[in-house]
């Protein structure tokens, strides 16, 4: 079991009240020499005479200095003995007609707060800094909302802000939740589970309103904005294969428990995406491990999969994005079919689109780009979600140039006619 040390201890009763101060609080773990958890200070106002009315009622709730450490290995972590402790039955104690507990607490304040999680899994620790809280007043017969504002910084900059107000009585509650400038490479090491990569970055905004019932809390609605800036990935030779200056996402309704998805809008500032093909796949198959998972695929899995498709398409996934935009893309071509690379760059890509649904009959996409920064290209393509080849593209080409063509062509004229394939 954890073993607890706390240095000083002060406990002052004044008529009706009492008030107890702890003082470098420590608890360590199973093994006596790493500490769980530590405080600076802890301050306990209540009034000790409620006690006798089966009511426990506390003036002030004041904790200043909170260090916690988590630390997960496998899939135990540090405090399971602690819930194996607190868990054990008492088979003995029979309750007769138990009445409703009473409480009663004021002025809750958490202030300078860390919390640390070590997953021993990838080796990555994350650290969330001075986290700082307030909660004017929680009590068993509350009928008024509750509100509590949460406030901690993050470790490369930015910082998480929330304010949380519930209904004791139904319920009912409400999130506003603000994340500032939060760093996505502390996320690296997760990310690079599942893709070949040696960096990924950006700087995450967000600002959301969560509303539901803590009865029913999966069914909650979540609207607001989110923003990506400085978006990038780059893969295991150092190539930026993925970019963004700016990725804006206007969130108008997302329902978890319905499966219904609605985007107000979607728009993507300089983008930059390096595609290369081969004889075997491609670098996105590569990098996102997918020519793996195509290998892996038994019959078994394969039929697996189906049914997996069939339970999905019997329960669909209702989404929606009204407005899709792209403005001033990059895209980098290689082909290494050809003998020799061949390289093409689509520059100034633009592209917007009608409003994309699952149930969308027919979508309208129109994109304008520049040819190897030379010719330019309109197009507006008509696509049938149902049967992509019933699809109509309507294309204006201007200035392009045929030579950017030349090694398809001497590729054409160098590869033997089945004739010369038969007399070799």
């Amino acid at each position: 079991l954890h073993r607890v040390d706390r240095r000083q201890r002060q406990m002052c009763i004044r008529d009706s009240s009492s008030t107890i101060k702890v003082y470098d609080f420590k608890m360590f773990e199973s093994n006596d020499n790493d500490e769980f958890t530590t405080l600076d200070t802890l301050v306990l106002n209540l009034e000790p005479l409620q006690l006798f009315k089966d009511k426990i009622e506390i003036e002030q709730l004041y904790l200043k200095g909170l260090k916690v450490k988590t630390v997960m290995k496998d899939s135990t972590f540090n405090f399971d003995d602690l819930l194996a402790f607190h868990s054990q039955s008492v088979e003995s104690i029979k309750t007769k007609d138990s009445k409703p507990f009473k409480y009663s607490i004021n002025n809750i304040e958490i202030k300078d707060s860390n919390f640390f999680f070590d997953d021993k899994n990838i080796g990555k620790e994350t650290h969330l800094e001075e986290l700082s809280f307030t909660v004017p007043y929680i009590g068993w017969d509350q009928k008024e909302k509750s509100n509590a504002d949460v406030k901690f910084n993050f470790k490369n900059g930015g910082y998480f802000q929330s304010e949380l107000n519930i209904n004791p009585v139904d319920g009912e509650f409400d999130a506003l939740i603000t994340i500032k400038d939060l760093s996505l490479s502390p996320f690296y090491e997760y990310v690079a589970e599942y893709a070949e990569i040696n960096e990924f970055d950006g700087r995450l905004n967000s600002k959301i309103k969560i509303e539901g019932n803590t009865n029913e809390a999966i069914k909650s609605i979540i609207t607001g904005v989110a923003s990506v800036n400085d978006f990038e990935m780059v893969d295991t030779s150092g190539k930026t294969f993925m970019s963004a200056k700016h990725i804006n996402t206007e969130l108008q309704s997302i329902d978890y428990y319905n499966n219904n998805y609605e985007l107000a809008s979607v728009i993507i500032d300089n983008s930059y995406t390096y595609f290369q093909l081969d004889s075997l796949s491609n670098n996105f198959f590569r990098i996102f491990k997918l020519d793996d998972i195509k290998g892996e695929i038994t019959p078994e899995a394969s039929e697996t999969i189906s049914d997996t498709i069939q339970s999905q398409t019997e329960h669909s996934l209702n989404y929606v994005i009204n407005k899709l935009t792209l403005n001033k893309g990059v895209l980098d071509y290689t082909d290494n079919l050809t003998g020799q690379p061949f390289y093409y760059n689509l520059s100034k890509i633009e592209i917007d689109s009608d409003s994309i649904t699952n149930t969308s009959k027919w979508i309208d996409i129109y994109a304008t780009m520049l040819l190897n920064e030379r010719g330019a290209l309109k197009s507006e393509l008509g696509i049938d979600p149902s049967n992509y080849l019933n699809s109509t593209l309507d294309i204006a080409i201007e200035n392009f140039l045929f030579s950017d063509l030349n090694i398809y062509t001497c590729l054409l004229y160098t590869s033997p006619s089945p004739r010369d394939r038969q007399k070799s």
